[in-house]
């Protein structure tokens, strides 16, 4: 987004997460583009008008400079880009209200906890109370490789308490990247019976490649995913999803950067917004 001149009382910027590395950016997923849109109607409704800082590299010193050039009221960021010496610069240039996003409070600036592993975890608690021993858990790699990692291992630790094991399946968001692991599925010996497919597309894709090897979804194999992807209802069988309502996590950062600008506290009710939610459908 290009630079501006913008009133000081008015503005709230937020930096959108994402690395990109050279590489061809992913859109946003549906829920991400419904809680930015869902965060500037509610800033707008406050007389506060949101700002997306368009580079996703920017983060440290480097990008709170950046941020600082839009002098805006107050800066909403993701706390792995924004650390202490960033929030610090942040408020040498003027900007009084720093509210970071993390998966837990941070003693150097206000927290909006999201804990955005906490999908993954319930995902995989859902299949082990409902008695799957065998998990298979997908991971793509490219741009979301990070957070791909972060949800495998967060599987494979709520598993393990259980003494579950975990197979790692490297793929892309493609059938024929996942057709030699499903070819060796084809043994009930070698199949797992559930799957974590990181997030709905691809569970949409994994339920498309089972069913070309005639495996059935859930007899054979369970699936479920994360996001709660329009598509997913419409698909047969509908897919089972995890997700974080991206409508209340608007509401509740929009409250909590009122709150600042007014002086106030966070409301120790909305600091945390991230409460994993299910969707039970036909596909686990």
């Amino acid at each position: 987004m290009s630079k501006g001149t913008f009133s000081r009382d008015r503005m709230t910027a937020a930096s959108e997460r994402g690395r990109s590395k050279g590489r061809t950016r992913l859109p946003l997923a549906p829920a991400r583009t419904t809680y930015l849109e869902t965060l500037d109607r509610e800033l707008t409704a406050r007389g506060l008008t949101l700002l997306i800082h368009g580079d996703r590299e920017a983060g440290g010193v480097t990008g709170a400079r950046l941020w600082a050039e839009h002098r805006p009221a107050a800066v909403l960021v993701a706390a792995d880009r924004c650390p202490e010496e960033a929030v610090r610069l942040l408020r040498q240039a003027g900007v009084d209200h720093v509210l970071l996003e993390a998966r837990r409070p941070l003693p150097y600036a206000p927290t909006i906890v999201v804990d955005s592993l906490s999908v993954a975890e319930l995902a995989a608690q859902y299949l082990l109370d409902r008695g799957h021993q065998r998990l298979a858990c997908l991971v793509p790699g490219g741009d979301i490789a990070e957070l791909a990692q972060d949800r495998f291992n967060a599987v494979a630790a709520t598993a393990g308490r259980a003494g579950v094991p975990v197979q790692r399946v490297d793929c892309a968001l493609t059938t024929d990247s996942l057709a030699a692991t499903i070819d060796h599925w084809r043994d009930p010996e070698h199949r797992p019976d559930a799957v974590y497919s990181y997030n709905d597309e691809f569970g949409l894709v994994l339920i498309q490649a089972l069913a070309d090897a005639g495996l059935r979804v859930p007899e054979d194999i369970a699936v479920i995913g994360t996001d709660n992807h329009p598509l997913g209802a419409a698909l047969r069988p509908p897919l089972t999803t995890t997700y974080l309502d991206p409508v209340e996590g608007a509401a509740a950062v929009a409250s909590s950067i009122e709150r600042l600008l007014s002086g106030d506290r966070l409301d120790p009710d909305l600091a945390e917004i991230a409460r994993p939610r299910i969707i039970t459908r036909g596909s686990a």
